[in-house]
């Protein structure tokens, strides 16, 4: 679990956060942050700096990394994915497969919204003419596509897991009432 930047030159999209993460790498890093939220929340904050967009968000490992680049697990078993957000911006799942360039790669659109709620994708939806989807899977990443400078909203990642039609990610309620960040 770390938040991402794959902007192109100068551009970034950074992510203030509500409370203070460790300054130590662990995998406890952000659990200030999660305890807070009941999630990973923060405010993106995007600067194109002369570019046409930024784009920037969290990324979840699969099976860690190796020599700098992720290992790729098997999920195929997982039938999909279910995730639980909030966001006052469209947002997106990006998934980072092995052998496949980032443009290409697996997405599914996740539409802004007001409160948070859960969408579910089995992989023939996220991927409908590829057999394999979730058979080499590294990292999978809650993200967003900027071209405003300037611009911040706010988001909070609360779940995700195994795809189930009836949903698997089992938020009760929201700790945090979202707030619009104009």
């Amino acid at each position: 679990l770390s938040p991402f930047d794959a902007s192109p030159g100068d551009a970034y999209a950074h992510i203030d956060f509500p409370m203070y993460p460790s300054m130590e790498y662990s995998p406890y890093m952000y659990e200030s942050v999660i305890m807070e939220c009941s999630g990973f929340c923060g405010t993106m904050d995007v600067n194109l700096e002369g570019s046409e967009y930024a784009v920037g968000g969290v990324s979840f490992s699969i099976a860690g990394y190796g020599d700098d680049e992720p290992n790729y697990e098997n999920i195929q078993d997982w039938g999909g994915i279910c995730v639980t957000y909030y966001s006052e911006k469209d947002v997106y799942l990006n998934f980072v497969v092995k052998g496949v360039a980032y443009e290409s790669s697996p997405k599914v659109d996740l539409p802004k919204s007001n409160e948070l709620v859960e969408r579910c994708f089995t992989w023939n939806e996220i991927a409908p003419n590829d057999p394999d989807m979730g058979k080499a899977v590294g990292i999978i990443q809650f993200a967003a596509k900027s071209s405003v400078n300037y611009e911040k909203f706010k988001f909070n990642l609360a779940g995700i897991g195994k795809y189930s039609a009836n949903g698997a990610c089992a938020i009760e309620k929201p700790v945090i009432t979202p707030k619009s960040s104009s």
